[in-house]
């Protein structure tokens, strides 16, 4: 099937993406920098996260104008431009540090906010050289995107799915149903108690959410392939069932925000949130101005000793909370490996084999954060380590370059594919384009030792709830597409 690129753009194809995109880099590169550089003093560090904001806020609004569904890039922008552009910068201005992670050095301050803004430099390189690659592949002209290799076939979801449904109950089961109930605390303490080994208790939490959350979306893909085709549409029972379990074990009361986060918007996504141009052009700055706002309200819950009370949003938590600690983590490793030198992968080797216990692995490397931590002589260590301080901490300076290179690039392919193909398409790829771009907000923010376990399972049960085999171009089960690569108000770049 080839997705013909129009002759022409009129007036109405784009006047309303400019609209939005004037209107977004009106807020977001204009009236929150004007904020931001009217706080506190000055300083180079400060020039170059205010660039560093500008750039996200650019890239941002041209992502809304156009209307393309780059959700592994809107991902991506968020992150810099909330915890570095925003946060970073006025930490950095007023003089301010997060509550968990005080003392920080001047001279590693300036040289996290140099390495940010370089990075930016890969990022961007990293997006050509896929944008590149995509061309000469095709002599310049279009890229051939073959139906996904794994697609969501009625045969094997007959037989998974009650499999994913006996084993979220027999989770719940386990680590006992009143947990769900309580707090984040107190489920995570229950899970430990359950589970014994950290690592295993790790991999069930992971396994918590990937189960029901995936299911449900095979479930609605497949659902809505077979209405397509003219069949008669199956799964409503085990779709019932799939939601309240998904409800019930990922909510916003015991669950990790970035877990609760992840079903919230992936479900509008799933409802058809980056379905249409319109539709993205409004997704993209709400969600921008929702994470801000909602990130740290979504903490309610955390604590047992707080209990179940909501309280009003904290603005000035961007310069004082934990939450958006990522900037002083990377420069506290800048702290850690000028006393200590570069681990030459060590950390990342850990990551590798996240699933080895320490009772197996005695020596197994912590989590980023919490070496971090320990080293600067801070109490409380469960603390980020954002993709750049890992890189850093493993591999030097030129270890952010390669790893912000290699992420610009699979960024840039993985949303081609998922554009490709279709955003309603029942495939493997489709399930991921929906899902991992929220999840990998925590992956971004690290540490990555902890947030590995979680989306290797949400890998793990894609593959597991769909079949190898080609995709008929009938049957309505998957798609078979031609896109064209180009610049333009169509085009991805």
């Amino acid at each position: 099937m080839t997705i013909p690129a129009p002759a022409s753009v009129g007036r109405a194809d784009w006047r309303p993406g400019a609209i939005v995109g004037l209107g977004s880099f009106g807020v977001l590169g204009v009236i929150v920098p004007t904020v931001v550089l009217a706080q506190g003093v000055g300083s180079e560090a400060s020039t170059l996260l205010t660039l560093v904001l500008v750039w996200a806020a650019l890239r941002l609004s041209v992502l809304a104008a156009r209307g393309t569904a780059q959700l592994y890039w809107l991902a991506l922008l968020m992150f810099v431009y909330v915890f570095f552009g925003l946060a970073g910068n006025l930490q950095v201005r007023t003089l301010t540090e997060p509550d968990t992670t005080p003392g920080l050095v001047p001279a590693a301050v300036l040289t996290a906010a140099r390495l940010i803004a370089v990075s930016i430099v890969f990022i961007e390189l990293g997006r050509r050289l896929a944008a590149a690659r995509s061309t000469r592949r095709t002599g310049g002209t279009a890229v051939r995107v073959a139906g996904s290799s794994r697609i969501l076939d009625g045969d094997r979801l007959r037989r998974v799915v009650p499999l994913a449904l006996v084993g979220c109950v027999l989770i719940i089961l386990r680590v006992g149903p009143s947990n769900y109930l309580g707090s984040r605390d107190r489920l995570s303490l229950a899970t430990t108690a359950a589970w014994g080994n950290p690592t295993i208790a790790a991999l069930a939490n992971g396994l918590a959410l990937a189960l029901p959350l995936v299911t449900l979306h095979a479930l609605v893909r497949h659902r809505r392939a077979v209405r397509a085709a003219g069949g008669q549409v199956p799964f409503t029972p085990h779709l019932i069932l799939t939601a309240a379990l998904l409800a019930f074990m990922v909510n916003i009361s015991s669950s990790a925000r970035i877990s609760f986060g992840t079903v919230v918007i992936s479900t509008i996504v799933l409802l058809g949130a980056a379905d249409t141009p319109a539709r993205v052009r409004a997704f993209v700055p709400t969600i921008v101005g929702a994470f801000v706002l909602v990130f740290p309200l979504a903490d309610v819950f955390r604590r047992e000793a707080t209990g179940l009370t909501l309280r009003a949003p904290e603005f000035d938590s961007l310069r004082t909370s934990g939450d958006f600690d990522s900037f002083a983590q990377l420069a506290n490793t800048i702290t850690y490996v000028t006393a200590q030198g570069v681990t030459a992968g060590n950390q990342l080797l850990g990551v590798v084999f996240f699933w080895v216990p320490r009772s197996v692995w005695a020596s197994k490397p912590v989590d980023t954060g919490v070496l971090v931590g320990e080293f600067r002589g801070y109490r409380f260590t469960n603390l980020s380590a954002p993709v750049w301080a890992e890189a850093y901490i493993n591999f030097g300076t030129l270890g952010v370059c390669a790893a912000l290179l290699a992420l610009g690039y699979a960024v840039r392919r993985a949303d081609d594919r998922y554009i490709a193909l279709g955003s309603s398409a029942a495939t493997f790829t489709s399930l991921q384009g929906a899902i991992l771009p929220f999840y990998g907000i925590i992956v971004l923010r690290g540490s990555l030792l902890q947030a590995v376990g979680a989306a290797a399972a949400l890998l793990a049960v894609m593959t597991w709830v769909t079949a190898r085999r080609p995709a008929p171009e009938t049957d309505g089960t998957s798609v078979r597409r031609r896109r064209e690569v180009r610049r333009g108000p169509t085009g991805t770049r």
